[in-house]
């Protein structure tokens, strides 16, 4: 049975609704606009049988929910404009490894492109169909990536990324990876939480449009990416 939770705009956490010890799937949607809200609510709830939904209506908000509640995925809408960048890169959702999921509609383009970049883990296009995104939330829940949904095939360059396009993160772990290193070892070795390296190696999928480690272990090798020193830091 779906359950709405707020994020009360008062700001205190002891006037909201807990969520359940025992829970299901707990989904924190933002969006400025309230009947978005409101719909996509609705879609979700017909959708899972067991669901919980926070909203936030800015990204202030989305940033202190999380840190108090324990969330799933994040759907953000692109509408929040630059501060939906900043919530991505929010050291709080990174050490958390929360995957973000972007709600775009086409004139976003390019905001959705550069949280992609930032590390959003997938893209759906308002216009898209309902399933695109439901069958998203549900892989990147199990810990499955998608990074093919078509909003993120169309906002991408064919070319694969540069390492200037990774972020300091991303490259280290990129560089755990060409060393076959194991999440636990890369996190150890980063001074991170394993969930946060996870986090990492989702974005660096998406933005090599893989499935797997071997196969992001082949982009580097074909795109000359691996040097003497086994990655991309001599």
């Amino acid at each position: 049975m779906a359950s709405l939770v707020t994020y009360p705009p008062s700001g205190h956490l002891n006037s909201a609704v807990p969520i359940p010890a025992t829970r299901g799937i707990t989904i924190l949607l933002a969006s400025v606009q309230a009947l978005f809200r409101e719909s996509l609510k609705s879609v979700l709830e017909s959708r899972f049988d067991d669901i919980h939904i926070l909203e936030s209506s800015s990204c202030s908000r989305l940033s202190k929910t999380v840190e108090h509640y324990p969330v799933d995925v994040v759907l953000l809408d692109c509408d929040l404009g630059d501060a939906a960048l900043q919530s991505v890169q929010c050291s709080t959702m990174q050490e958390l490894g929360i995957p973000v999921i972007v709600i775009a509609s086409a004139v976003r383009n390019a905001l959705a492109k550069r949280l992609l970049h930032a590390g959003a883990v997938s893209v759906v296009w308002k216009r898209s169909n309902t399933q695109d995104l439901i069958t998203a939330i549900r892989e990147v829940i199990k810990g499955q990536d998608w990074p093919h949904v078509t909003a993120s095939g169309q906002i991408r360059s064919s070319a694969v990324p540069e390492w200037e396009d990774l972020t300091e993160r991303q490259s280290r772990v990129f560089d755990g990876i060409l060393e076959g290193r194991a999440n636990k070892e890369i996190a150890a070795q980063l001074s991170v939480s394993e969930s946060s390296v996870k986090c990492t190696v989702r974005q660096l999928f998406s933005k090599y449009l893989v499935h797997t480690r071997a196969q992001l272990v082949r982009v580097g090798v074909e795109g000359g990416h691996i040097l003497d020193s086994r990655g991309p830091h001599q």
